[in-house]
């Protein structure tokens, strides 16, 4: 009936290139520890706003809820790491001896 046929890999000959906005966009940015608690706010906001809808009886998914307040709840811990690490560098510049 039907017969399958192996894939010659011979045909290939260079693997395609990534368009420039694609690179462009992976190039490292410089985000400040207010950018951070920023972007913190607001995704607090938002959840905050998704949550008062909800219970407020809209139509709103619970999922949408969910994913908002686990997106803030995320942020939150890598702010908190960030400021960790930041803390834990500035105790080991002041012990150190000039």
């Amino acid at each position: 009936m039907y017969s399958l046929e192996p894939i010659s890999l011979d045909k290939v000959t260079s693997l395609p290139t990534l368009k420039s906005s694609f690179v462009s966009s992976m190039e490292p940015k410089h985000l400040s520890f207010l950018d951070i608690l920023n972007r913190n706010d607001a995704l607090y906001q938002n959840a905050t706003d998704k949550v008062m809808k909800y219970a407020a009886g809209e139509n709103i998914a619970v999922h949408d809820v969910m994913v908002a307040m686990e997106n803030a709840k995320l942020s939150f811990q890598f702010a908190v790491q960030v400021r960790n690490k930041l803390v834990e560098s500035y105790q080991e510049i002041t012990r150190m001896q000039i």
